[in-house]
């Protein structure tokens, strides 16, 4: 069986090949002249980047989402309160850890899900149902709770238990119920190729997704074999449209979108009319993945797009991926950083072997990985917020009309100390606000005096970094005052890191 998923990956390699002069999936070149475009070879398009012009300060997420293993892939829902996320041999931090010893469960790449508890994020659990010895990613987490699931499930249509790297990811969806049943999306959205990072629209009618097969930009670099310094491969998105029960032959989106090298985890804006996306093909000699957007004036024109669009403050000299958005305009992803030291157990990298895993002996786990990583980078999830607040501490914390604490002390303490020496700050800045009821004198009191108990509780623990209070009274509401929902809403407590 080994020699036969060698002998099918050694055929596949060579119509990929083919493939290459093949352009009928690929959408009209005129895209191009919507950009500039230099220093176009065979092996790397040179964009010419637009650059957002905006301070942006991400914040890196607790411990409770955030541990010494990789996160990445965060999904948030609409409304900010729930994550959905990836972690690759993630046991946990706090009190919802794994023990490998007693399980055979988990392992590889996971899916996680936290709850947003007084302005804080619960500690994160793994979602049983979803989670194998195997590896499963989430790209995606719907309106009605439904989850975009890439896995190594026995479904798949490609390889999985294979030895010799050949295998492959397909695409599920993870449907919400009492707990969360597995639907297989058949061909021709899944193939024997790599298909990762489904996203939907939220009607359920197109899906964007990410794949190796024929038909790409570019020569053929399988998901999970070395080239370009990482295990990414050569992937560009593609659009499907739903057809009665079944789904139409995805289509490339093109040359402007697509390059010979490496295109990840694609999400639309709410309005559809933004497509974000990674790419380490829009900059000459380009190796790790950055942030892009691009833009389109109609939602269901997916041939003329303006791009790509850098957005300044997200990207660095690792791979920056996984951008999502809740429907406040909080944006998600995730960024590799350089441990300073090259770890001594040898860590999981991207590879579609089979691999004792979690360090223990006895413990293997199969398939192809989603992500792509680097033995002395550790990936960690960041959120950037409006105003680059950092943390928003609701109204509910405080008792009516005072500045008096009324959840548990000491559990809020932690969580907020944790958040904060993640984050090392040099300064920070704490902002009570009001509601407009009552007088403005009384507000701005009352907002002072909820900074300053905020401040009083941190201020033993944090000695390292300038700690400021204010207070602006009903000034700066995030909600029109005229509703019981908003003036909550405007009753809050901002934090933000320097």
């Amino acid at each position: 069986m080994k020699i036969l998923y060698l002998i099918l990956i050694i055929s596949l390699f060579i119509l990929c090949q083919d493939a290459n002069n093949i352009n009928s999936t690929h959408l009209s070149s005129k895209m191009l002249s919507i950009i500039d475009i230099k220093n176009r070879t065979n092996e790397n398009v040179n964009f010419r980047i637009n650059i957002t012009s905006k301070f942006i300060n991400p914040t890196k997420l607790s411990h409770d989402i955030n541990t010494s293993a990789s996160e990445y892939l965060p999904c948030p829902s609409s409304n900010g309160n729930t994550i959905v996320f990836s972690g690759m041999d993630r046991t946990g931090y706090f009190e919802n850890k794994i023990d490998f010893t007693k399980t055979r469960k988990f392992g590889g790449e996971d899916v996680f899900i936290s709850e947003l508890k007084n302005g804080i994020w619960e500690d994160a659990k793994p979602i049983e149902k979803i989670n194998t010895n195997f590896h499963e990613t989430v790209s995606q987490l719907m309106v009605n709770g439904n989850l975009m699931i890439t896995g190594n499930y026995q479904e798949n249509m490609g390889p999985v238990n294979s030895s010799n790297g050949s295998a492959t990811t397909d695409i599920f969806m993870a449907k919400k119920n009492n707990n969360y049943n597995l639907f297989h999306f058949d061909e021709p959205i899944n193939s024997i190729y790599t298909e990762a990072d489904g996203f939907m629209t939220e009607d359920g009618n197109t899906l964007t997704f990410v794949s190796d097969r024929p038909g790409h930009i570019g020569a053929y670099h399988k998901k999970g074999w070395t080239w370009n310094d990482s295990y990414w491969g050569n992937t560009d998105v593609y659009v499907s449209y739903k057809d009665g029960d079944s789904w139409s032959n995805p289509t490339n989106l093109g040359k402007l979108i697509n390059t010979p090298n490496t295109e990840r985890s694609p999400f639309l804006s709410n309005d559809g009319l933004r497509l974000y996306l990674s790419s380490n093909g829009y900059k000459k000699g380009k190796k790790d993945l950055d942030i892009y957007y691009f833009k389109r004036k109609n939602r269901n024109d997916w041939e003329h797009w303006e791009g790509p669009f850098e957005i300044q403050g997200l990207n660095g000299n690792t791979d920056d991926w996984g951008y999502k958005e809740d429907s406040y305009g909080n944006i998600y992803f995730a960024k590799a950083n350089k441990l300073g030291f090259i770890p001594t157990k040898k860590g999981r990298d991207g590879t579609g072997f089979i691999f004792e895993t979690n360090f223990r002996s006895g413990y293997s786990i199969f398939g192809l990985q989603t992500a792509s990583f680097k033995q002395d980078e550790q990936t960690d999830i960041y959120v950037v917020r409006k105003n680059n607040v950092a943390i928003v501490l609701p109204d509910i914390l405080f008792s009516f009309d005072s500045y008096k604490l009324k959840t548990d002390e000491q559990k809020f303490k932690n969580k907020i100390i944790d958040f904060i020496k993640v984050n090392n700050p040099k300064k920070i800045t704490i902002i009570g606000y009001t509601d407009s009821d009552g007088t403005d004198a009384h507000n701005l009191q009352l907002s002072l005096n909820r900074a300053k108990t905020i401040q009083q509780l941190i201020k033993n623990e944090i000695t390292n970094c300038t700690i400021l209070i204010d207070g602006k009274g009903k000034e700066m509401p995030v909600a029109i005052n005229n509703t019981k929902e908003n003036k909550q809403k405007n009753r809050r407590v901002e934090i933000t890191f320097e």
